[in-house]
């Protein structure tokens, strides 16, 4: 039987002679020499010289796999599926035509991986990208004999999903885009421009009015300790970092704090109930047992404190507690959720009942970024105005000072 080939990405040097006899040279990005030759003959070079070298951080982080590429391979998979081309044949066609070369070596090992034999399942499995929910969807297909639809459902979840992260994106990047340049705009103000005025404060001879000389004072130990401060603030960044991966109740502590944000708990909150909601609603209506829903629901990467709820969740569920009691224990869930749910249960129509519940809050979340937009614009300019205005205040009230001494 044939080995397994790493998936790992290496750089290929190589040199050979083309279908004109002329000598020519490259490089490649690929998970095996295999790859490599493979790919030169397609293109009448005969390869001469080969060797491998050690891919750099910089070229393994150009040739990272993108959040996009995975939805894009399902949607492409599920399509093929439904126009009746064989799985192998599909996943080969994509491989073919697929640019990004770290995905495009996953696909290489999962269609020799299948031509071996191993079931399909297993030979995603083997690969971080496919997430448990996504591997447990994909058996239940492989098991009754419905990967088409499977397949359809997860398009649908992972476009879903991926829509869900830029939303969240969108709402992050404009608050902190605007507190950057804020902070900047006011660093500049104190260490270029207040500055400028404190040789000429100093030959009026006259003592400073009270806020000029905090000002001046702020100034100076910004000017002194602007690089222990700011090496003391990433110190402290990359404590909270290392504290939080190493220690589960103090990231526990953490995520407790950002859900009680106003704002950003809001969205935090909204966006678990989405996915869970839609990453539920996909496992039911592929036919999988509850119980192993919401298994599968919970192994996605939510916050430390809705993991611990949700962990919760499952026990309720599992000793014969209706799944909106359980739910509504957990207190993640607002009222409606809880009715809609209570309602689905009762009529058969969960899965359906649920997608309509990760819509709602996706909608919800749309309008709250633009909230958030419209909530930030104004209050920064209040604030950067106010700061800014003191700054000037500081710097012409000896001005004023000596000229009502001086009328």
């Amino acid at each position: 039987m044939a080995q397994r080939q790493s998936s790992e990405l290496k750089v290929f040097r190589w040199r050979g002679i083309s279908r004109n006899g002329k000598r020519c040279q490259g490089h490649e990005y690929a998970a095996s020499s295999s790859h490599v030759r493979v790919k030169l003959t397609q293109q009448n070079i005969r390869v001469t010289h080969l060797r491998v070298e050690k891919v750099s951080p910089l070229q393994r982080y150009n040739q990272r796999i993108k959040p996009y590429e995975l939805p894009i391979f399902t949607r492409q998979l599920a399509t093929m599926l439904t126009a009746n081309i064989p799985l192998l044949q599909a996943i080969k066609l994509i491989r073919d035509n697929q640019r990004h070369m770290s995905f495009k070596s996953i696909l290489h090992n999962i269609a020799a991986d299948i031509e071996m034999g191993i079931p399909i399942a297993d030979a995603f499995r083997t690969h971080a990208i496919f997430p448990p929910s996504y591997i447990d969807l994909v058996t239940c297909g492989e098991t009754s004999g419905k990967l088409t639809e499977v397949f359809q459902q997860l398009a649908k979840h992972q476009e879903k999903a991926f829509k869900l992260r830029k939303q969240i994106i969108k709402a992050s990047i404009y608050p902190c885009l605007v507190v950057i340049v804020s902070l900047s705009v006011i660093y500049l103000m104190l260490t270029m421009v207040v500055p400028q005025f404190k040789s000429m404060f100093a030959s009026f001879g006259a003592e400073l009015p009270w806020f000029t000389q905090q000002v001046l004072s702020i100034s100076n130990a910004i000017q002194a300790h602007a690089v222990t401060i700011f090496t003391l603030l990433i110190f402290i960044f990359l404590v909270l970092r290392v504290l939080r991966a190493s220690s589960p109740q103090f990231a526990l502590c953490i995520s407790h704090v950002v859900r009680r944000l106003p704002v950003v708990g809001k969205v935090m909150s909204k966006s678990f109930v989405a996915q869970f909601s839609r990453t539920l609603a996909t496992s039911v209506s592929a036919g999988l047992p509850l119980l192993t829903c919401l298994n599968t629901a919970k192994q996605n990467q939510y916050p430390p404190c809705y993991q611990v709820a949700l962990a919760e969740l499952y026990t309720n569920t599992s000793s014969g507690m209706p799944l909106y009691l359980a739910m509504k224990r957990s207190n993640l869930f607002c009222e409606m959720t809880l009715q809609m749910v209570m309602i689905g249960e009762e009529s058969g129509c969960l899965d359906d009942m649920l997608n309509r519940i990760a819509s709602l809050h996706e909608n919800e979340i749309d309008d709250l970024v633009e909230q958030l937009g419209q909530l930030i614009e104004p209050l920064v300019i209040v604030v950067l105005s106010l700061i800014v205005g003191s700054i000037v205040l500081a710097i012409y009230l000896p001005i004023f000072n000596l000229m009502n001494v001086m009328g």
